[in-house]
């Protein structure tokens, strides 16, 4: 009953479904990491999750990583620095070079990069620790099954709880009636129940992160045109919509904006023998 639920609330569809949906979000990915420059925050969030999770012993030195869907390389490297080698698993080429291009200015050499669909990944090894952040192709029992089968140790997630925003993206969504259905990233409740369900004793550590910034109105105004063709909306209508309301906050040249994420990270120990529960 739980994962029917979780099925009919994200409406993910179909292993092809979802890969196509993938590719569509890659003019966005892409679009994001050719803007990242090589340098890279070592004090941030990500870098604080790894901390704790080499503290924890799902990670060290002597242990490999598995990292589903990697972008740009936010968890990836801080997760180099504290394990034996981590393959970073992304479709998007533009990120992974950015995490080639990061790692290498950071002198950081034991990142191995892999331009695949999670759904497609050839899973014929295992790592002491798989682990996804933002990702949303762990979207159901199956997906979280295919992660336990490829751990030695522990799984872990990064995923959003309630009561995270951006600001203006919230209100651009709600001034263009944007419903997003499918394809997003799962909200840690639902990964803490399933997997409470499947036996497992996940445990949870929280993080706030709260950003505010100035941003070029123009390309403000391009990002969230790119990112609202992801939902069918209308190109003409949200390019208008879009512009229309950055000429209305836009101050002084620029659009303040803020970001707050409440952010869970999950771990819970792998079950690897043969396993036949359903939810």
């Amino acid at each position: 009953m739980a994962c029917a639920e979780w099925a009919e609330a994200g409406q993910h569809g179909t292993v092809e479904e979802r890969i196509a949906r993938s590719r569509r979000w890659l003019a966005y990915c892409d679009m994001m990491a050719e803007r990242q420059g090589d340098s890279w925050n070592e004090e941030g969030t990500p870098t604080k999750i790894a901390e704790y999770l080499k503290q924890k012993g799902c990670i060290s030195e002597q242990l490999s990583v598995l990292d589903i869907g990697a972008g740009c390389g936010s968890y990836t490297l801080p997760l180099a620095r504290r394990s034996a080698w981590v393959r970073a698993l992304d479709m998007s080429a533009q990120s992974l070079l950015v995490i080639r291009r990061r790692a290498q200015k950071a002198g950081i050499g034991n990142i191995l990069c892999e331009q695949e669909a999670w759904e497609r990944f050839n899973g014929e090894q295992s790592y002491g620790f798989v682990f996804s952040a933002m990702c949303p192709a762990i979207c159901n029992y199956d997906e979280l099954r295919r992660m336990e089968k490829l751990s030695r140790g522990y799984c872990g997630l990064v995923t959003v709880a309630r009561g995270s925003y951006d600001l203006h993206r919230r209100e651009l969504m709600r001034r263009l009636d944007v419903r997003p259905i499918g394809g997003m990233a799962t909200e840690a409740q639902r990964y803490f129940d399933i997997l409470t369900l499947m036996g497992r004793k996940p445990e949870i550590a929280t993080y706030f992160v709260h950003e505010e910034y100035d941003r070029n109105p123009e390309e403000f105004c391009q990002t969230n045109e790119v990112y609202m063709s992801l939902f069918g909306i209308d190109p003409a209508r949200a390019s208008q919509g879009i512009r229309a309301y950055c000429d209305e906050v836009a101050e002084d040249g620029v659009i303040h904006d803020v970001s707050h994420l409440n952010l869970a990270l999950i771990t819970w120990k792998a079950a690897n023998k043969n396993y036949h529960h359903k939810c």
